[in-house]
C-alpha cells in the first residue's frame, strides 16, 4: 500500500494525528496532514453540494437607471 494510502485509511479509521505523526516517521502532524493525509471522497461531498447550489442560483438582473 503506497504511504499515502495508508495514511489516509488510518486517518479516515479514527486514528489520531500524533500517532499518524509517528507512524510516518515524522515529528511534526502538520508534515503528516499536509503531505500524506487526503481527504475523504464524502468529506468533500457537503463542499460539492455547496458548489452545485452556487453555480444553479440564477443571477440578479440588474435595473438599468
Amino acid at each position: 500500500m503506497q504511504r499515502a494510502s495508508c495514511l489516509t485509511y488510518l486517518a479516515n479509521s479514527g486514528v489520531p494525528d500524533h500517532i499518524l505523526a509517528r507512524w510516518a516517521g515524522h515529528t511534526n502532524v502538520k508534515t503528516t496532514k499536509k503531505w500524506y493525509v487526503k481527504p475523504h471522497v464524502e468529506d468533500l461531498r457537503p463542499a460539492a453540494e455547496a458548489w452545485g447550489g452556487l453555480a444553479s442560483v440564477p443571477t440578479p438582473v440588474s435595473e438599468k437607471l
